[in-house]
């Protein structure tokens, strides 16, 4: 894989106030975003290889 990944923790979410945050979603620990970028590289690999087209015909 020759583009870079993050090193960093990070999350989504939104500052409540008063020193709270409510979080929608924690990222993958830094250390295994290479290995699971792989892996979502291969299954779309997969897919590309074994989809059919979806149309609306009958």
């Amino acid at each position: 894989m020759s583009a870079c990944v993050r090193d960093f923790e990070n999350f989504v979410g939104e500052t409540l106030g008063s020193h709270r945050e409510k979080v929608h979603f924690i990222c993958p620990k830094p250390e295994d975003v290479k290995s699971l970028m792989s892996d979502w590289m291969k299954m779309t690999a997969r897919l590309k290889q074994d989809a059919q087209p979806v149309t609306g015909r009958r």
